[in-house]
Order: structure tokens, then C-alpha cells, then sequence
């Protein structure tokens, strides 16, 4: 869901995505089927975008389709649980800083006896039932 802005902010920042859209050949409809970016988000933290028209991650919506690269969410450089970690070169080839990729955790480790698992899973549910 996009920014919520007061009707003068609105105003301000159509004005100011008229331009961007004028200038990056995007569709003057800021909330236009297949945008995949919160650009109020980027109005309001002062966000342009690069050289190459690419703007920032930080104002990717949930429905961008780049949101997770190589297991980490672009928004935030937190983990996604539920997927694989890419190579640490793999990750700079797509456009990652390589101070900020040597700073990610590294992938947890896979549990190779699925019985350990479900006895890790039994324990916490008694737990969790005992409070």
C-alpha cells in the first residue's frame, strides 16, 4: 500500500513524479497496474534515482519482483528465511555493495536428519504448551 499523504502533499508530489515520469519515459499514473514502487515513499524520504533511472530498493512494494535477491530482501539486506543465500560474487555481480554482502550473516546451517527436526519441534511445542 502507498504512502498516505495529506491532500497539499499529494499535490506537491504529483508535481514531483510528473517530472520523473516525464523524464524516465514512466507512466504518469504513479499508482499505475505493474509499478512495483511506493513513490510517495520515495517523495517523502527525498529519494531520486541513479544515473541508469533505477531507484532506490528501500521504496520497492511487496509485489516488485526483485524484492529478494540471492535470499536477502533488497529493502532492508535482512535474510529471507525461505530462500537459499547466493555466493558472496554472485551477490556483487547483481548490483549488492561488497562491504554490505560481507556483512551478511552467513546461511544457517541445514539440518541433515529430518528426525531431529521433528524432536527439535516436539520439545518447543511442550514448552510452549506448558506456559
Amino acid at each position: 500500500m502507498p504512502q498516505q499523504l495529506t491532500p497539499n502533499e499529494e499535490a506537491a508530489f504529483r508535481r514531483w513524479f510528473a517530472g520523473w515520469s516525464q523524464r524516465l519515459g514512466l507512466d504518469p499514473d504513479p499508482d499505475a497496474v505493474g509499478s512495483a514502487y511506493d513513490y510517495r515513499l520515495a517523495w517523502r524520504q527525498g529519494l531520486t534515482p541513479d544515473a541508469s533511472g533505477h531507484w532506490p530498493s528501500v521504496a520497492k512494494r511487496a509485489d516488485h519482483p526483485n524484492l529478494v535477491v540471492g535470499g536477502f530482501d533488497t529493502r532492508t539486506g535482512q535474510r529471507v528465511p525461505t530462500q537459499s543465500r547466493m555466493p558472496d560474487a554472485w551477490l556483487v555481480e547483481q548490483g549488492w555493495d561488497p562491504a554490505t554482502v560481507r556483512a551478511f550473516p552467513p546461511e544457517p546451517p541445514v539440518m541433515q536428519d529430518p528426525r531431529a527436526a521433528q524432536g527439535m519441534l516436539q520439545a518447543l511445542l511442550r514448552r510452549l504448551l506448558q506456559r
